[in-house]
């Protein structure tokens, strides 16, 4: 089985990209509607 992004599986907008991220000259937003609890559990699980 190969492991699934967030944007993969639904969970992501991919409106943010890794890329964006390290390019310090883009200002960057986006909304997030998940809470703590939700992030730790899509950091950990598996799939």
């Amino acid at each position: 089985m190969q492991p699934m992004s967030l944007y993969e599986s639904g969970e992501s907008t991919g409106e943010v990209s890794l890329l964006s991220l390290f390019d310090s000259s883009k200002k960057i937003s986006g909304i997030n509607k998940y809470n703590l609890e939700d992030i730790a559990y899509l950091c950990c699980r598996d799939g």
